[in-house]
């Protein structure tokens, strides 16, 4: 009995991490499921738009004092 808190340590975490890499392995094998069942049909917008909506483009800028007057 002296080892058995060691050992229900060890044990919990080998099986808390077997089900987090299982949780991943499913999931990427349902992404690759979705990616074969539907590859052959084209994207298509989820809407189409009269005139495209403004976007604001923001550009990290390292220098920004001398950078800025050249954009």
């Amino acid at each position: 009995m002296e080892g058995s808190v060691g050992h229900i340590i060890w044990t919990v975490c080998y099986l808390s991490t077997l089900i987090g890499l299982s949780a991943y392995g499913i999931h990427r094998y349902f992404i690759i499921y979705l990616y074969l069942k539907n590859r052959k049909r084209p994207p298509e917008p989820s809407r189409c738009f009269e005139q495209l909506p403004k976007v604001t483009m923001q550009l990290p800028i390292f220098n920004e004092v001398y950078v800025a007057e050249r954009l």
